[in-house]
């Protein structure tokens, strides 16, 4: 068992200041060696902001540009909220969302999500929205599209910034689980972005200056029908559409599927002139979904992020838009752990996405 003194030398060393309670040092008296109470620092969220070390220990750096645009959405005396998480920005997370997070009902998280938000994304997922936004000018509506959008985090915070610059905003999500709408609409209502009776699919929605609509379904290279894993949303967040109805997905688990609807991207942005910022997060299909679209992304998006699902996809990705013409603004390679045998594809092996952020140059 380690003692008093090491855990307060350790919060001196670690985290560059004094424990805040009796409380705490009390917790940290449990942990068995000094190694362990070392590592329980060292994987905490506190340390990783601190160091600029993500959850896999990644580092990252940051330039005071990048700090002022996440300062710039930043909200100060924020409120807490039974049930729910509160991010630095002001957006209201319900905690029933993710697995394990009961323990975090009513709390704030007021630091900047530097390098993450201890909860699902990372800094340079918000640099890259509020670039595509502050991009907008002369008061024109702001159009997001998520795809691949769960309970629609980016276009609730696109929205939620966007109205703080009297921006009125086109939302547009695609997701593919049936629970994950449900999300998806009540995280629209929480935030106060949406909050009519009607949760109908497929149609606009329309709330003061916004107009959203949510498309049940998943982004495939043609219309058509794809099938989706029956699992719980809460807890799965790596789950992908399928052609046919295999017995096992990417990952080697075992699933039974639905059939829904599938949608190219450009049907899915025919409604669109313009997409000031798309969110793409679909586990693996990124690179057949960009490169068949291609020529849509050219006509109507400006600032684009792509999740991304092993460092094969990273590289064709890389080499699909720099011969397009497209500017690279932020990348950050997936992390995986290389285990033979271990699953049926590459993607299956990832432990945390990569991401890309890109700029159409041909687009004002």
């Amino acid at each position: 068992m380690v003692n008093r003194e090491q855990v307060i030398w350790a919060y001196r060393l670690l985290l560059e200041r004094e424990p805040e309670s009796e409380l705490v040092i009390s917790e940290k008296l449990n942990n068995k060696s000094l190694g362990d109470l070392i590592n329980e620092f060292l994987s905490s969220p506190e340390y990783r902001r601190l160091n600029g070390v993500s959850a896999y220990g990644i580092e990252y750096y940051f330039t005071p540009y990048d700090v002022s645009l996440l300062e710039s959405i930043k909200i100060d005396n924020l409120k807490s909220k039974d049930g729910y998480i509160i991010n630095f920005m002001g957006t209201c997370i319900d905690c029933s969302f993710f697995p394990n997070t009961s323990n975090r009902s009513g709390e704030i998280i007021s630091q900047l999500p530097i390098p993450d938000d201890t909860l699902h994304a990372e800094a340079f997922e918000y640099i890259s929205l509020i670039e595509g936004i502050n991009s907008v000018q002369n008061n024109r509506e702001v159009a997001i599209v998520e795809i691949g959008a769960g309970w629609g985090p980016w276009i609730v915070n696109g929205a939620l910034i966007a109205k703080r610059q009297n921006k009125s905003a086109r939302l547009l999500a695609v997701e593919m689980l049936s629970d994950k709408i449900t999300h998806l609409f009540a995280h629209l209502n929480n935030n106060e972005i949406y909050t009519g009776i009607d949760k109908s699919v497929n149609i606009w929605h329309h709330q003061e200056n916004n107009y959203i609509k949510v498309v049940h379904g998943a982004v495939a290279q043609n219309d058509g029908i794809m099938y989706a894993p029956l699992v719980n949303g809460s807890s799965d967040h790596g789950a992908r559409p399928s052609v046919n109805q295999e017995k096992t997905d990417y990952r080697g688990l075992e699933v039974s599927y639905e059939g829904i609807s599938s949608y190219s991207l450009s049907t899915l942005l025919q409604d669109l002139p313009v997409v000031d910022f798309m969110h793409v997060d679909i586990q693996g299909f990124e690179y057949q979904i960009i490169s068949e679209s291609i020529q849509t992304l050219q006509k109507k998006v400006r600032y684009l992020f792509i999740g991304t699902h092993s460092r094969k996809i990273e590289g064709d990705l890389f080499s699909l838009l720099y011969d397009a013409g497209w500017i690279l603004l932020r990348e950050k390679p997936c992390t995986f752990r290389f285990e033979k045998g271990s699953t049926p594809t590459l993607e299956g092996l990832v432990i945390q996405d990569g991401g890309q952020q890109w700029q159409n140059p041909f687009l004002d």
